[in-house]
């Protein structure tokens, strides 16, 4: 089985940060963010596809034990009996959301090859956990709604996520008032 997901990484309009904790917990979030057509593409391959493409690639800077710890989840262990091809458009380390769309792509996938139901909010979830629990690295979880959502959203952080898409009408004459480009470093 061959399995390709593609999702979107994203940038902030407004109130990135109010999605961490503590202060999310505390005093709730707000964010307005976009995904952009910077994209993390995975390829997941089992049984006979995984002649096609024996090992597993990933991008420059990207952590293999970051995509072993969601496949463990889904208990493709090992990389045995499947392998991943992983691309992506950007700068990993850029501020982008690259981790989050990677691993809601990887999740996607998994859930695609296992015929598992696809709960946005179990997905933003598992994919947040992966990154603050098991690889601790320190973040919100806005990034993992870009990439499963896509567009352009308000996001309130709190006892519940809530996502509101904002219209094309709203939107069309923000996107003629952005620019996104590369200042040749990497966040730290």
């Amino acid at each position: 089985m061959k399995v390709y997901s593609c999702t979107p990484s994203r940038i902030s309009i407004f109130g990135g940060g109010t999605d961490i904790n503590p202060y999310a917990k505390e005093y709730g979030g707000a964010i307005i963010n976009m995904a952009i057509n910077i994209r993390q593409r995975i390829i997941l391959r089992s049984g006979d596809d995984l002649w096609e493409h024996q090992y597993s690639t990933f991008p420059y800077r990207a952590e293999p034990k970051f995509m072993y710890a969601i496949l463990k989840i889904y208990g493709i262990n090992g990389m045995h009996h499947s392998s991943i091809e992983s691309k992506y458009d950007g700068i990993i380390g850029a501020g982008l959301g690259s981790s989050a769309a990677a691993a809601i792509a990887l999740i996607g996938a998994c859930r695609k090859r296992l015929n598992k139901e696809f709960d946005l909010h179990d997905m933003a979830k598992e994919a947040w956990e992966v990154e603050t629990k098991d690889m601790g690295w320190w973040g919100g979880i806005q990034d993992q709604y870009a990439s499963l959502y896509g567009g352009l959203n308000y996001l309130t952080i709190g006892e519940f996520i809530g996502v509101s898409p904002i219209t094309k009408q709203q939107a069309n004459g923000l996107k003629t008032r952005l620019l996104l480009f590369y200042t040749g470093g990497n966040r730290q």
